[in-house]
């Protein structure tokens, strides 16, 4: 860090990339979340888009060891909740 940080930034920062080094992934979490709120909101109409883009950020992403998992979960909920959408149309496969 550049000297002119304060220690109280410095511990804040590291406190900060610590909480989101808990979380994983973006593209993981991404898919994990968007497949439990669309288990949440079925009849949510912004659920099946969202799938969609979760499961794509799985593949363009970063990833990490649980990305496949999260990714699969999105894609089974997309085409479990919402089989004749344009989105699962869309969607073809996981990654």
């Amino acid at each position: 860090m550049p000297a002119f940080v304060s220690s109280q930034d410095r511990d804040a920062a590291k406190k900060e990339r610590l909480a989101l080094e808990k979380l994983g992934a973006g593209a993981t979490w991404l898919a994990n979340e968007a497949a439990r709120v669309a288990e949440a909101l079925p009849r949510d109409p912004r659920s099946a888009e969202t799938l969609h883009m979760a499961v794509r950020a799985t593949r363009f992403g970063c990833k990490d060891a649980k990305t496949s998992a999260a990714s699969k979960r999105a894609f089974q909920t997309l085409h479990r909740l919402y089989p004749g959408s344009s989105w699962a149309k869309s969607t073809p496969y996981y990654y």
